[in-house]
């Protein structure tokens, strides 16, 4: 799970620092393959650990600075493999 956030928070940089939590292609992943408590339950943690502020509408802001040397595509391959690997049918 500790693997994934860190995703989630590098797309969110790579993004520019704010984005939609429908529009981060790690998050969906990790709502489509684990369920959509666990995602929320991801968010959450990182919002109490003062990574992220979550406003209205699911929006996610990055609160400290998160460098990143991956594009998004290669943060969006990675956490979808993580992702699947969660899935418990």
């Amino acid at each position: 799970m500790s693997e994934i956030a860190l995703y989630i928070l590098e797309e969110v940089s790579a993004r520019g620092g704010r984005a939609r939590a429908k529009y981060l292609r790690s998050y969906r992943a990790l709502e489509f393959w684990a369920g959509e408590d666990v995602a929320r339950d991801v968010l959450k943690r990182l919002a109490d650990g003062g990574y992220i502020k979550l406003e209205p509408n699911n929006t996610l802001v990055l609160l400290k600075e998160i460098s990143t040397k991956m594009s998004i595509k290669e943060i969006e391959k990675l956490s979808l493999s993580i992702a699947k690997s969660l899935y418990k049918a």
